[in-house]
């Protein structure tokens, strides 16, 4: 999670499952999308994945169209 001040300004759930990251879920509140937290996440997230020698990162589905 990104705080800013004493408010959670974005979060991230992930799940690892063998050699596989799974991004589950996350947001960010509009009113902080300038100081992109979600974006800060994701790095966070591939850094940690690439340190640990995770081979796949399942961003998750996308719709036919």
């Amino acid at each position: 999670m990104v705080i800013k001040g004493n408010i959670i300004i974005a979060y991230q759930i992930n799940f690892l499952f063998k050699d596989m990251l799974y991004y589950w879920d996350g947001a960010s509140w509009p009113n902080f999308f300038k100081d992109r937290p979600h974006e800060a996440l994701m790095g966070h997230s591939l850094n940690w994945a690439k340190e640990n020698r995770v081979k796949f990162y399942n961003l998750g589905g996308s719709p036919k169209d």
